[in-house]
């Protein structure tokens, strides 16, 4: 029997793809391990970033130095535009994004799958699993490569996915997160994407619905709407704002600026008040001086964004960012600013959260014998009693730290 190991980079899209993969290769007769004396490895790589290639192309390297035998698959996003810096860190075979389906006739030569998410998943290796319902995107960004990698947007039929949720309901599963490259940009007919969340909310059995990450100009009244009178979809939204000043936005073509932002957190705020709000942020984009960024700042604050993640700008090759400037040279501390602004932010609206109860999934049991896992609103959370699952479990939130909220399992 054949071994394989997995590794995925990247975005919650690639988790599901690998996902999909897996299932496949273990249903052919594959033995899933962890080491690096597996036969076959599956690189599923990202390239949203310089160090995000660089992850992808380190881990060929450090397969092949340990096992110098294994049959090395890289695919996925850096695989569309850099194959021959796979190729070059040693990967037998480099299966681009476009054709990620060409991994499954390796695994086994009479596969006739047209693409990665015709298989669908029946299971997931976390508590909280995700369905993929759209792919590629439309945007032009400037410092975005996604559109190169993944192509124009398209959506998966919405009985397919009803079909899987159902199957993962099953399973025990009690909380499913939307997935896409442009979540809400999916579309069947005149089915838009409220049409696809009120379909998925009744399904019998279902916990809770997230949403994975939405652009900004996509959170419409119809969705708010919906997801104020809908307890089953998390009040949770997470948005790539990327800046919060009106010429970096120009410069990064975001077809927003910072006034269209506030009338969206005011829409938010007024039909979900406790609604949290997550971010990707950018520091560093080319031109960005100091009162720029100082913006960025501000919107933390005005958008009270209870997590972020603060990307350094990474030159991508083939985007109009590439070759912009002047190049920013204080991007390290930039980062470190955003992070420490967004720890204050975050600490103190979480604070309004204490002696509130919850529904928490515990995804984690760490050394210190602490679970740990998320509520609605996406709140990490610990406790020192219970085990992870799948289950939606009731809790109250006890005490609020600066970098911990801890509950206690309600009986």
């Amino acid at each position: 029997m054949k071994t394989i190991r997995f590794h995925t980079f990247g975005c919650k899209v690639n988790s599901y793809e690998t996902q999909a993969i897996r299932e496949y290769a273990l249903s052919r007769g594959f033995r899933e391990v962890t080491g690096l004396s597996a036969d076959w490895h599956i690189i599923n790589t990202c390239t949203v970033t310089a160090a995000a290639d660089a992850k992808s192309i380190k881990t060929v390297r450090r397969v092949l130095r340990e096992n110098p035998d294994a049959c090395v698959v890289a695919l996925g996003c850096l695989a569309e535009r850099d194959a021959d810096r796979l190729k070059a860190a040693g990967a037998l075979h480099v299966i681009p994004q476009s054709r990620k389906a060409e991994v499954l006739r390796l695994l086994d030569s009479t596969s006739v799958v047209r693409d990665v998410w015709d298989l669908s998943i029946n299971d997931f290796d976390q508590h909280r699993p995700f369905v993929k319902v759209q792919d590629g995107c439309d945007n032009s960004c400037s410092f975005c490569k996604v559109t190169l990698v993944r192509g124009p947007s398209r959506s998966r039929p919405l009985a397919s996915v009803v079909d899987e949720c159902n199957r993962l309901i099953a399973r025990g599963f009690t909380e499913i997160v939307l997935c896409g490259t442009n979540l809400a940009r999916w579309r069947e007919g005149d089915n838009g994407f409220t049409r696809l969340l009120e379909r998925l909310v009744g399904l019998d059995g279902l916990g809770r619905l997230r949403l994975s990450s939405i652009e900004a100009e996509e959170v419409s009244e119809d969705l708010l709407a919906l997801m104020a009178g809908e307890g089953k979809i998390c009040p949770h939204l997470h948005i790539p704002f990327q800046s919060g000043d009106d010429d970096v936005l120009c410069r990064m073509n975001k077809r927003i600026d910072r006034a269209g932002y506030s009338r969206i957190i005011e829409r938010i705020r007024r039909h979900i008040p406790d609604c949290a709000i997550s971010a990707d942020l950018m520091a560093g984009f080319p031109g960005e001086e100091d009162v720029n960024f100082r913006n960025t700042l501000s919107l933390i604050r005005e958008a009270e964004l209870m997590r972020v993640h603060v990307f350094p700008f990474s030159p991508r090759p083939g985007t109009v960012a590439a070759k912009m400037g002047p190049r920013v040279v204080n991007v390290a501390q930039r980062v470190e600013s955003a992070y420490a602004e967004a720890r204050q932010v975050s600490y103190a609206w979480r604070r309004r959260f204490e002696g509130r109860t919850a529904a928490a999934v515990f995804d984690e049991h760490t050394p210190d014998g602490r679970i740990h896992g998320y509520t609605e609103h996406y709140i990490r959370v610990s406790s020192n009693k219970g085990a992870p699952g799948r289950s939606l479990i009731p809790v109250r939130i006890v005490r609020v730290g600066e970098g911990e909220t801890v509950v206690e399992l309600i009986a």
